[in-house]
């Protein structure tokens, strides 16, 4: 072989290592996009972004001692939910029948009041500088 040959045979496979490598770059990129336009991550950026940073700290912290992926905050727990019932229609049908008794849904309403309450307390509370 020539020495012509012997160049444009190193340049060929120069753009094909090349190629291979933008093609693995550009698989990384897309599931990064993808992640991030996902319903849950995009909910969780608006959240975030509305609310002060210790209410969103509050809400969407990552347990550090939990070894999966999902946080541990309640936002992501109530999104979770919402998850779940996307994926399980009948479920939501039988919650909603459950909740339509009167006694059931005065106690739901008043706990979740409640442990509103005592949440915002609790993130006042932690706020607040020591004397």
């Amino acid at each position: 072989m020539s020495d012509i040959e012997l160049d444009l045979q190193a340049r060929k496979e120069l753009l094909l290592t090349r190629i291979a490598l933008e093609r693995v770059q550009w698989s990384h990129d897309v599931v990064m996009v993808r992640t991030a336009a996902s319903p849950r991550h995009m909910v969780t950026g608006a959240v975030r972004s509305v609310l002060p940073d210790a209410w969103g700290d509050a809400l969407f912290k990552s347990s550090g001692r939990s070894t999966r992926s999902v946080a541990s905050g309640v936002g992501n727990g109530l999104m979770q939910a919402v998850l779940i019932a996307r994926r399980y229609p009948v479920l939501v049908s039988l919650v909603g029948a459950i909740l339509a008794r009167r006694t059931i849904r005065r106690i739901l309403v008043f706990g979740t009041v409640g442990v509103a309450l005592a949440a915002g307390v609790w993130i006042f509370r932690s706020n607040r500088p020591r004397l």
